[in-house]
């Protein structure tokens, strides 16, 4: 212990009482650690991007910056640690704390210990400690911060071993806490609820009930002074539960009331908070989660629990769920296995106890191993190593590694020229750039295709990868007297941005395509915010804008120019979605030319035949249409082959062909072509969930034979839909 204290007075620090800080990234001895001693948690401690540190009484905190390979690095070193429990912790950013000075710390990722008098503070009886941890759970813990840093989220890479936390884990966690009968605990709960969602005011009266709690009123002031003006509403609450006696804790609630009292609107800042919420989630199903095997001597020990769920003993029972609860994840597969087989009602609800304990405490669904394995989306790597092989034999490579298909090109001369390329386990977008680089090409991005061409001249590429998407700067524009643009690929036509006299304008255009492997429908990128070399907020322009998902491979974003001779380069973060179409259903509508016609419903949407009639062009069918407004209605033109409408003849054939679309209904306007159809039909949402929508939809079929007998039409559709969100930034885009 000596050793320690003098290890830590002898560095670079200011030490304020029983506390000290420390900047930059030197290294710490591992005599101060001795609690940790062989666990391989240095190696994290003394990560090189490590920026700042501060320890109070035990409670100790280390700050890092860096991107996501920086943060992976760590990541692997954290699932290294030899401890039962590792967790990480994903949540909005940005994350910032102060110095003692002061100064405001900007990190992207912190890991947290706890020991010492800190690590004993929690009363006997609490169940959550001062970190929003279970007691007993002193095991380090690593928070990551999404959102306005440096970290994009579709690179981290999750190893085995450590237990992925979201916020949606969290909220859940705190939301328990708050039930229990400690005091301690529900403060804690309350405190860092608000920590977590300081915008979500279903919060607030949850916190204000605790006001009256002795115990737990200072951390629920607390709490309501994070929330800013969020919790105008609870003051009266605050003012009738001023503390009498206690002038300290008289003082603090006076402070928190002049805290909401003077906060700032964050309206944006809540739009931008509960963005980064719902990216979080929607990255967590996209990863397989795994958790670490149980030894066989644990297996042992589990299954000895196991058969403790029939025991006389109702302590022995309870006991057994509990100790199984602690042994983690790792006992899922026994659990569901048992719950499968018995016939006992008894271990029936012992099971079922132990996958809610489970799902409460580790941040996974009672399902455990199987979240969304269908829906995994993992980023596809792949791997060159070509030595004066030609571009087409390349190509042909990363389209049978990634299962993309190949670019195509109007220029056939460029497949045969000769690249010498080694690249090992990138992103299949990252390979394709990498080839064109050396075999000086570029591409166009199109929904249905991908065209490779020659490089021209003065051609730039500036582009992102956001999963499985990737995103391109196509141009930039100034609009003056006479209006200026840089072109960062030539050939994508653009028109000038909209302005007035005294009005100038910025525009950046953008194109972007998914993996064509994936089964999706609906792809777009939602542009959320710009700004320039020093920090300025360029878009949005006001909190209340909220930034419009632009779907089709095209996308742009303008904004005032208010310094038309400042030529900085702007950082553009924004969110890819993809819609992704899963399984097959059919719906079939037999004998269509029979008179009074039923509807026929799949999925909450009602299709019924009005009219059906022969030319000599084909058959033409007249739909009536109801759907739920979430549930888009598909036709061939969306490059899904699989899903569709058809006829099929008395004798079984199919007929596919529909020379045109027509649909008229409110909202959409009538005699809409097939283009218009794609706008308004294929629409992911166009209104408020538990909204229908009608509609009426001819369908030309053509090439289909003069066949006699009962037609019938068929409506090949997904079994379900889902949607997946993917963040990215890009930076130093160059202004003209």
């Amino acid at each position: 212990m000596a050793l320690a204290l003098t290890v830590a007075v002898s560095l670079p620090a200011n030490v304020f009482g029983m506390a000290m800080e420390r900047k930059g990234n030197a290294p710490f001895h591992e005599a101060n650690y001795k609690a940790w001693k062989g666990t391989g948690i240095m190696a994290v401690i003394n990560h090189p991007n490590r920026v700042y540190h501060v320890w109070c009484n035990g409670n100790e905190h280390f700050y890092y910056r860096g991107d996501a390979e920086a943060l992976n690095d760590v990541l692997r070193k954290f699932a290294a640690v030899k401890l039962k429990v590792l967790e990480v912790v994903f949540r909005p950013g940005p994350g910032e704390t102060g110095t003692f000075e002061e100064d405001t710390v900007r990190y992207d990722w912190q890991l947290h210990l706890l020991t010492g008098l800190a690590g004993h503070e929690t009363p006997p009886g609490a169940e959550m400690d001062l970190r929003g941890l279970y007691v007993g759970e002193r095991s380090p813990t690593l928070t990551v911060f999404i959102g306005r840093g440096n970290v994009e989220l579709d690179k981290v890479i999750i190893p085995k071993g450590i237990t992925f936390i979201g916020p949606g884990d969290l909220r859940k966690r705190y939301l328990q806490a708050l039930k229990s009968k400690d005091s301690r605990t529900r403060g804690y709960a309350a405190y860092h609820l608000a920590e977590l969602q300081p915008y979500n005011r279903e919060n607030l009266p949850l916190i204000v009930a605790l006001l009256k709690d002795k115990d737990a009123a200072w951390p629920a002031v607390g709490a309501l002074g994070k929330m800013g003006k969020n919790a105008e509403e609870a003051l009266p609450a605050i003012r009738r539960a001023l503390p009498k006696q206690d002038k300290h804790g008289r003082k603090r609630f006076l402070e928190v009331i002049e805290e909401i009292r003077g906060a700032k609107d964050t309206a944006e800042a809540a739009r931008f908070h509960r963005e980064m919420f719902k990216l979080i989630a929607s990255f967590q199903k996209t990863f397989t989660v795994t958790f670490p095997e149980l030894t066989p001597e644990q297996t042992k020990k589990a299954e000895a629990l196991i058969q403790e769920f029939s025991a006389r003993q109702f302590p022995v029972r309870q006991e057994a769920v509990k100790k199984l609860i602690e042994m983690g994840p790792g006992v899922l597969p026994l659990v569901r296995k048992t719950l499968a087989k018995t016939d006992d009602a008894e271990v029936r609800l012992r099971c079922e106890m132990v996958l809610k304990g489970i799902a409460e405490r580790f941040g996974t669904t009672p399902e455990g191993l199987e979240i969304d394995r269908k829906l995994h989306l993992p980023v596809m790597r792949v791997t060159i190593d070509a030595k004066n092989q030609s571009v087409r034999k390349v190509l042909e490579s990363l389209a049978e590694q990634s299962g993309n298909r190949a670019p195509v090109t109007r220029e056939p001369v460029i497949l045969d020229h000769l690249v010498t390329l080694s690249l090992k386990d990138v992103p299949y977008w990252e390979g394709l750039d990498k080839l064109c680089e050396a075999a000086g090409l570029s591409y166009q991005l199109y929904r249905d295709r991908i065209d490779l061409r020659t490089k021209r001249k003065g051609e730039e590429d500036i582009g992102a990868y956001a999963g499985p998407v990737v995103i391109k700067v196509t141009a930039c524009q100034r609009s003056a007297r006479t209006t200026t643009l840089r072109t960062f690929r030539p050939f994508v036509a653009t028109e000038p941005p909209t302005r007035t006299e005294n009005d100038m304008r910025v525009r950046v255009e953008f194109s972007s395509v998914c993996e064509d492997r994936l089964p999706s429908i609906s792809e777009g990128i939602r542009l959320v915010g710009a700004r320039d070399s020093d920090g300025t907020q360029l878009y949005p322009p006001t909190a209340e804008t909220r930034p419009s998902l632009q779907e089709y491979g095209r996308a742009r974003l303008e904004w005032r120019d208010t310094s038309p001779g400042r030529k900085a380069p702007v950082t553009v973060s924004g969110v890819a979605e993809i819609v992704l179409a899963l399984g097959r259903k059919e719906l079939r509508i037999d004998d269509i030319f029979a008179p009074g016609q039923k509807p026929a419903e799949s999925d909450g949407s009602t299709f019924l035949v009005q009219s059906a009639a022969r030319d000599a062009a084909g058959i033409q069918v007249v739909l009536e249409v109801e759907r739920p407004v979430t549930l888009p209605v598909l036709h061939h033109e969306h490059g899904r082959r699989e899903y569709g409408f058809s006829l099929v003849s008395p004798s079984g054939k199919r007929y596919d062909r529909i020379w045109k679309y027509e649909i008229a209904g409110p909202h959409i306007g009538s005699n809409a072509t097939s283009s218009d159809l794609r706008i308004h039909v294929r629409r992911w949402t166009y209104g408020k969930a538990g909204e229908t929508q009608k509609f009426t939809m001819k369908l030309s079929f053509i090439d289909v034979p003069a066949e006699e007998g009962a037609w019938a039409l068929v409506y090949d559709h997904p079994e379900k839909f889902a949607r997946r969100l993917y963040p990215f930034t890009l930076k130093d885009i160059p202004m003209p």
